[in-house]
């Protein structure tokens, strides 16, 4: 299994997964690393599919030097896509051929390189004069140090160099930026994930200026997260907070506090402003499309399965009138269905295996779409309930890669009606419309009808209430207190969504399941 190579899975998971690195002249335009699943749990089935999925990546690898960035970009969003393909030719003839040359090749590099290590090997054996241990010994620490300690010596000689005050703040305001981030550690405690950690959140920093009440830690998480919509911070701060760290580091590692090197990780010159691709949300249009009249009769034959069939009716309308997040929805158990004085709602939490929480803030309650119960939404739970008990799954998929897989149906589905799910607006920049972009619609939708951010957020589990009062445009902002919104008030807000021209009025379960069968 030469492609093995390429495969990973994690503890929490029994699908085998595709991870492929970047390419070092390729890293500042693209993401380090790529991963993939392969759908297969058995591990030679996926070391094939993950030989084809070698060769896309090794043919993108190959033309990205030669693209410009918006080409680069373009061609990244649309690489799902054919790696999707990938899963249903992995068993082509041809492709197998194709497979086994490659797998040739590979060896035969494999060997090349085997046989350079036992060479480099035996030379540094060779040269170690105590015969009784070849093991390196352990690096000491002879001058223990708090990062927070050595950041602050090296501020304070920072300040008093012959430098512009600017320079000054920005010294000042990485100063503060890395010891919140690293916290209360000493500087050789520091590990490679952390840096890994730092890396990205840099990368993907919201600016500051709308965010002025949240705290570091907030906003790590945001970055972390990558769900905001607020622009990142600009190139020089970006290599500014790297710069300062490096000579953070360089001092410790002067005064004999850390042993080893991060540099790779705190490289500035390979970064670059990259395009903002802008997450749209659908429009009323869109959604009259999506939501016409043939919306219950639709079956993509890649995916036709019977199983699959009532989140094909329900997802897309529980996305788009509840604002949830897609994971939150299609792991959902009959058992997260509940009624509270008259009032149904969905119950958004990490009980049942396969379920998980985004954050603390995601653990809630969201009323019911009185157009989805309409529609026939409590007597599916009921049959689903009669069928699986109370801790059966709502939605059935016959992968366990269900979201994956969902995702590319929808767009699919939305893509064969008409709807245009890349584009370039006015500034020149790219935007794309994804599953996820239906959260975005609701939230929208909601603050084009007056709702405050309060009640948007506690609808739609934000990270924290001072986020929402942060992110709010000065007209919306009036949240000034934690309290949640009662499930009543919280009614009242999920009713509020409304497209206009969108009649899901015309739409039922119940048709849906003569119609197909079911």
């Amino acid at each position: 299994m030469a492609y093995a190579q390429y495969l990973l899975r994690r503890k929490s998971e029994n699908i085998w997964r595709f991870r492929i690195q970047t390419p070092k002249d390729l890293r500042g335009r693209l993401p380090s690393e790529f991963q993939k699943s392969t759908g297969a749990q058995n591990k030679r089935d996926a070391a094939v599919i993950a030989g084809f999925f070698a060769i896309v990546f090794r043919e993108f690898f190959e033309k990205a030097p030669y693209m410009t960035d918006s080409e680069l970009h373009r061609k990244h969003l649309l690489l799902k896509g054919k790696l999707s393909v990938a899963k249903g030719q992995a068993q082509n003839n041809a492709f197998e051929a194709k497979v086994s040359e490659h797998r040739l090749e590979l060896m035969t590099e494999q060997n090349k390189v085997s046989q350079a290590k036992a060479s480099a090997l035996l030379e540094a054996l060779t040269t170690v004069t105590d015969s009784t241990s070849h093991k390196a010994p352990e690096p000491t620490i002879d001058n223990p140090q708090k990062l927070s300690t050595v950041a602050k010596e090296w501020l304070d000689q920072f300040s008093a160099r012959d430098v512009a005050e600017r320079g000054k703040k920005d010294a000042r305001s990485s100063y503060k930026f890395w010891c919140d981030f690293f916290g209360d550690i000493h500087c050789h405690e520091i590990k490679r994930s952390k840096m890994r950690e730092a890396r990205s959140i840099v990368d993907n920093l919201p600016k500051r200026t709308k965010l002025q009440s949240l705290t570091h830690a907030e906003i790590f998480e945001m970055a972390l997260d990558g769900d905001h919509d607020v622009d990142t911070v600009g190139l020089a701060t970006k290599r500014a907070r790297f710069r300062h760290l490096r000579e953070i580091f360089e001092k410790a590692n002067y005064e004999d506090s850390m042993t080893q090197s991060f540099d790779i990780y705190l490289q500035t010159k390979g970064l670059k402003d990259q395009p903002t691709i802008e997450r749209k949300p659908f429009s009323d249009t869109d959604l009259q499309t999506i939501f016409g009249p043939n919306y219950g009769s639709y079956r993509a034959s890649q995916h036709a399965n019977q199983q699959s069939l009532p989140v094909r009716f329900w997802g897309p309308l529980l996305l788009a009138y509840s604002g949830a997040r897609r994971k939150e929805i299609l792991s959902l158990r009959v058992d997260n269905i509940h009624a509270d004085e008259g009032i149904h709602f969905i119950e958004i939490n990490d009980r049942f295996e396969g379920q998980s929480l985004k954050n603390e803030n995601s653990r809630r309650k969201i009323p019911i779409h009185s157009t989805l119960i309409r529609a026939g939404f409590l007597n599916f739970v009921a049959e689903r309930r009669a069928e699986n008990g109370a801790t059966g799954v709502l939605f059935e998929w016959p992968s366990t890669d269900k979201l994956e897989l969902f995702s590319d149906w929808f767009l699919e589905k939305a893509e064969s009606v008409g709807v245009e799910l890349l584009g370039v607006n006015e500034r020149g920049n790219e935007w794309v419309k994804t599953l996820h972009s239906l959260r975005h619609t609701a939230a929208t939708n909601l603050d084009s009808r007056d709702s405050t951010q309060a009640e948007i957020g506690a609808l739609l589990g934000h990270t924290t209430a001072v986020q929402v009062e942060a992110l709010a445009s000065p007209t919306t902002a009036r949240y000034t207190h934690r309290k949640a919104a009662n499930l009543s008030k919280l009614k009242e807000v999920v009713n509020n969504i409304k497209y206009d021209g969108v009649n899901i009025d015309s739409l039922s379960w119940q048709a849906f399941k003569l119609h197909n069968k079911l």
